[in-house]
């Protein structure tokens, strides 16, 4: 039986995971199965700040709606505090990297896109033991925007497609972790999934409501943004995020670009629709300035992904792969980060 796959509509998962082999570059070679990548060095893009609204048009109860005294608001605000709440030391912006993860699926056999849980489980160790802080999407974008400061080796993990296996198999073992993470849904198949076995807005709320959840928009009806017609891309990035606060209560900052595909005018449309970062599929480490902050690499994981390999995006030779005109922004962008420590 071929699987087919939700990022590559049409495809087989095999030619899915071929695709994104092919629209990465590199200048060595990895390990086998690492994703390789090449940055085009670009000036991050001042986005558009998006307030969140505090609750839902419908008048849906969320988050934004609960009462709290204020001891409890003010105890919420000390522990998300990204300046306070880190394990691992604060170091200069310039000595940041960040390794965006981009996973799939969980438990669904031989599927490429598809990791068991046990083996989520040992990345997530992993991090845990190794001096690794795994921050959330808003807290890599304050980052990139010169808001905040973080420690030297940051994770974030992202699942795209909105798959049932995230709430079944990936979050109780993301829950017993206390991992944050953010998932990219795509509106339309969550109401309408034609097949595909999406999870519910009621357990895309849950996880939400747990505060661990952050929700990206991973377009309306998933097309790509690339040579879309101008009221199809406006469907993909606004329908999509008016959807997402609707039923959840939260506005998404960052767009998880459909089958991993943009070019300027997807970014362009991108920046106009309000939202600060967007998300690629190709491999690479992040750091201050190094790419577009509507163009950030994600690094693929992949069934056969052992730890050891897991390990090795953390390392120097993955961690230094930048740009070779790579320049940390000018210190005088940091003062914000300086300013609330």
């Amino acid at each position: 039986m071929v699987r087919k796959s939700l990022c590559w509509p049409g495809l087989s998962a095999g030619a899915a995971l071929l695709a994104v082999a092919c629209s990465t570059a590199s200048g060595f070679t990895p390990p086998a199965g690492a994703p390789t990548t090449s940055l085009t060095s670009e000036p991050a893009t001042n986005v558009p700040e998006v307030t969140p609204r505090l609750s839902p048009p419908d008048g849906r109860r969320s988050w934004g709606q609960r009462h709290v005294s204020p001891a409890q608001a003010a105890r919420t605000l000390a522990q998300n505090d990204g300046q306070t709440r880190f394990r691992l030391p604060l170091v200069s912006p310039e000595r940041t990297r960040a390794v965006v993860l981009l996973y799939h699926a969980f438990d669904t056999g031989a599927d490429p896109l598809s990791i068991s849980s046990r083996r989520l489980e040992g990345h997530l160790e992993w991090l845990e033991t190794s001096d690794v802080e795994l921050v959330s999407v808003k807290e890599l974008v304050e980052f990139l925007e010169g808001k905040r400061q973080l420690p030297q080796r940051v994770a974030v993990i992202t699942i795209d497609d909105g798959l049932r296996s995230t709430f079944t198999r990936a979050w109780p073992i993301l829950r017993r972790h206390r991992a944050r993470f953010s998932v990219g849904i795509p509106t339309l198949l969550v109401e309408k999934p034609q097949g595909f076995p999406l999870m519910t807005w009621d357990q895309i709320r849950e996880m939400v409501d747990s505060g661990l959840c952050e929700v990206a928009s991973h377009g309306h009806a998933h097309r790509r943004l690339v040579d879309l017609p101008a009221r199809l891309a406006q469907e993909e990035l606004v329908w999509s995020a008016q959807i997402l606060e609707r039923e959840t209560g939260q506005r998404p900052i960052a767009f998880f670009y459909p089958l991993g595909l943009s070019d300027a005018e997807a970014e362009a449309r991108v920046h106009a629709a309000g939202y600060r970062a967007a998300f690629g599929a190709t491999g690479g480490a992040v750091a201050l300035g190094s790419s577009s902050r509507l163009r950030i690499p994600r690094t693929g994981i992949f069934h056969d992904d052992t730890v050891g390999r897991f390990s090795w995006y953390f390392g120097t030779e993955f961690l230094e792969r930048l740009p070779a005109n790579w320049q940390p922004a000018p210190r005088l962008t940091l003062k914000a980060a300086r300013t609330t420590r």
